[in-house]
């Protein structure tokens, strides 16, 4: 189903659309507003630049004034960080990337064992790393609930049922981001890449013996290099947060049309 969003008129987000079109129009939205976008979320890319996690979630406090207005509004600095909804944010998600460590401890020891001990055969491989992505992938709704729909812990049993019955729909929005992501994040990384190549040679011919002198301007290059990186990976993440945001409510409004919907625990307000 195509919905097309026009720029700066306000739209509906939950609106049955197909995986295709939110990437599309999410993706479209995000970078036609990028200078809003960098004029309001600056702080937040200097505070994600050490770590990264709790600010991308944090950035999605704003998506839900997008919509209203049909642009990203423009924020002050100061109107960007709001420390009380970050710090929730962060609260939600700390159990759940918990979990996600513990799951990702269990796979790799999974992988180590079956691969180092020849378990099974490199198709039985193949079998299992399926079924764990048939059984992981429904938690991308419940990280979507989380963020968009201020789910609480309490709504995991519900949310994941959800993301079982829109498997089909989930899995290639998510596989195309992943290539976005990869092809992107490649691009990005490959000049940080080749200054710390330079790095290892220079570490190597040292321990050679030879001399070997890096020029006074390779540290501020290797600086920038690292901030022009998470520059572009940040601003990717937040584009493609729109169309999240816009998969989010195409799902909610598929499971209220066919009548499907549960009663899911929200997380409890507290004072700000």
């Amino acid at each position: 189903m195509k919905t097309k969003i026009n720029k700066n008129q306000p739209f509906d987000v939950c609106v049955e659309r197909s995986y295709v079109n939110c990437l599309d129009q999410g993706m479209r939205a995000g970078a036609e507003h990028a200078g809003n976008v960098w004029r309001g979320l600056w702080p937040l890319f200097l505070l994600s630049l050490p770590v990264s996690f709790p600010f991308y979630n944090a950035a999605a406090a704003f998506m839900p004034d997008w919509p209203a207005s049909g642009r990203v509004a423009r924020r002050s600095a100061t109107a960007c960080l709001r420390w009380g909804e970050m710090w929730r944010t962060l609260g939600r998600f700390l159990w759940f990337y918990l979990c996600g460590v513990i799951l990702a401890a269990l796979f790799g020891g999974l992988v180590y064992y079956t691969v180092s001990a020849h378990v099974v055969p490199v198709w039985g491989f193949c079998v299992v790393c399926a079924l764990l992505l048939v059984a992981f992938l429904p938690l991308e709704w419940f990280r979507l609930e989380l963020l968009f729909g201020k789910a609480g812990p309490g709504a995991f049993g519900a949310c994941y049922r959800v993301g079982l019955r829109n498997f089909g729909k989930l899995f290639p929005f998510y596989m195309i981001m992943a290539l976005c992501l990869l092809v992107v994040g490649a691009l990005a990384t490959l000049p940080l890449a080749m200054l710390f190549m330079a790095l290892a040679a220079h570490g190597l011919s040292v321990k050679m013996g030879d001399t070997a002198y890096l020029p006074t301007s390779f540290w501020p290059l290797l600086v920038f290099a690292v901030a022009l990186s998470k520059a572009v990976l940040f601003h990717l993440r937040i584009v493609l947060m729109h169309a999240e945001y816009l998969l989010w409510g195409s799902i909610t409004a598929r499971e209220k049309a066919s009548g499907s919907v549960e009663e899911v625990p929200a997380e409890a307000e507290t004072e700000s």
